[in-house]
């Protein structure tokens, strides 16, 4: 494929296999829309099984051409693109509520999210710890860390798609607090805490278990490095 020189239509060249691939391409048009045209992105837009086109172009709209999987042989094409507001159109958006309105002194989260993505679907996720007076994008399956610590937790969702007929859908969002050291999800690192972590590392815990998201070296083992640390924090020392 090529593009033509501004304001002329956009023109398929076929390669012919040799050293000289466009040797004597004359080309087709491939719709009759003129614009200047900076880039170009084949791909299966609609899911469909046919290379379909999306044009970058200068000063206007992007544009999406559908393949409609029937031959032209009479080279009589003269569909018009459909209008892009950029290179993926932003289908919608979702906000959450206030995720924990206990939660204190929020600065690392853990984020999780399950999504099913059709062709050239995305969804983007943002956090805010700050009742969404700024947002921060992030990916899910992993920590995230705010630049500064809030109070008010909450995630959205922006679904995206190339195409009018496909959008992402989000399943499952998970998002949750994360304090090193507060073994028991109270929201405090206390002597609470410490008696756990006593408990487990010694086997008489009576079946109570610790969390091990809160777990402070990562290694997914609560261990005398737990036990030191809620001794510092509650002491003050860290």
């Amino acid at each position: 494929m090529g593009l033509t020189l501004k304001v002329l239509s956009n023109r398929l060249y076929l390669n012919n296999g040799t050293a000289d691939p466009f040797n004597n391409a004359l080309g087709t048009d491939i719709t009759t829309d003129k614009h200047d045209t900076t880039a170009i992105a084949p791909g299966d837009m609609d899911g469909d099984g046919d290379m379909d086109i999306v044009a970058a172009n200068y000063l206007v709209a992007f544009r999406l051409y559908l393949n409609d999987g029937v031959p032209d042989a009479a080279k009589t094409v003269s569909r018009s693109g459909t209008k892009l507001n950029g290179p993926y159109l932003c289908q919608s958006r979702g906000v959450s509520l206030e995720v924990d309105a206990d939660a204190e002194n929020i600065e690392l989260v853990g984020f999780e999210a399950s999504i099913t993505l059709p062709p050239n679907t995305r969804v983007d996720f943002w956090l805010s710890n700050n009742g969404g007076a700024r947002w921060y994008l992030a990916r899910p399956g992993r920590a995230f860390t705010f630049p500064t610590t809030g109070a008010d937790l909450r995630w959205k969702a922006e679904l995206h798609s190339l195409s009018p007929a496909l959008t992402p859908r989000v399943e499952q969002v998970e998002l949750f607090n994360i304090i090193p050291g507060d073994m028991n999800i109270d929201s405090f690192v206390d002597m609470e805490d410490l008696l756990l972590t006593l408990q487990i590392m010694t086997g008489k815990g009576s079946g109570r278990k610790a969390s091990l998201q809160n777990e402070v070296y990562d290694d997914g083992k609560i261990s005398a490095q737990e036990a030191l640390f809620i001794m510092q924090k509650i002491s003050g020392d860290s």
